[in-house]
């Protein structure tokens, strides 16, 4: 798909009737960090999306296929 990580993330948090308040409280971050990550104007440091996919019940491939394939490339 052409989602971008942040609107990938927004998608999931929404499907699961999470807030993003609610988000960031899981993860101990603020929820104007959360917006800003939903619209991709901060990069995602790994263990964040690692952090944000474990409290939305999946994993951060599943979040960021792009992972899979850099991980692939540097093999």
């Amino acid at each position: 798909d052409n989602m971008t990580l942040g609107e990938r993330i927004k998608e999931r948090r929404e499907e699961m009737g999470i807030s993003g308040a609610e988000l960031a409280r899981r993860i101990e971050v603020t929820s104007s960090y959360i917006y800003q990550l939903e619209r991709d104007t901060k990069i995602m440091p790994t263990p964040t999306l690692k952090a944000i996919a474990e409290a939305l019940g999946c994993t951060a491939l599943d979040l960021d296929p792009d992972l899979g394939k850099q991980a692939a490339d540097s093999q």
